[in-house]
């Protein structure tokens, strides 16, 4: 498969959890080969399905929407994963540049079509502005259109 661009090669950091589970997983995989008498290399894929071979591209997509399904969550490509990791991302107090980082985005404008807020943060947001307007404390909101305007 051809990489999208030369940051796909960069190396990408996994929660140590995450690690531990594909470190089970090959395991698994070097056992299951060995029981067919076959020797597992470093080189092999590490996703196959029950034969030993390749994923189907139709078979994956299928399990994606029966997981979506367990989950309560409507159908969705696999692609809307990063628009959710991007989210979480955010929700979880992630800076711009680290949300790019992540998803290997050119620039921090993209996070514009890939990351949602939270209700929560926008409630936050609207409420900490009916606060100033109740308060009278335009200066929180003045000072900072003074600064966007700059």
């Amino acid at each position: 498969m051809a990489l999208k661009s030369k940051a796909s090669e960069e190396p990408m950091p996994l929660p140590e959890i995450l690690v531990e589970m594909l470190r089970r997983h090959r395991e698994r995989q070097i056992q299951q080969f060995a029981a067919r008498g076959w020797k597992w290399t470093p080189e092999a894929q590490l996703f196959l399905d029950s034969r030993l071979k390749p994923i189907d591209g139709k078979r994956d997509w299928e399990n994606w929407q029966a997981l979506l399904a367990r989950a309560g969550v409507k159908r969705h490509r696999l692609h809307a994963a990063r628009h959710t990791t991007g989210t979480f991302l955010r929700a979880t107090g992630s800076d711009p540049r680290t949300i790019k980082e992540v998803l290997r985005h050119a620039t921090t404008a993209l996070q514009d079509v890939y990351v949602e807020e939270s209700m929560e943060a926008m409630k936050d947001a609207v409420e900490r502005v009916a606060a100033a307007l109740i308060d009278g404390d335009l200066s929180k909101i003045m000072g900072a259109r003074r600064v966007a305007l700059q």
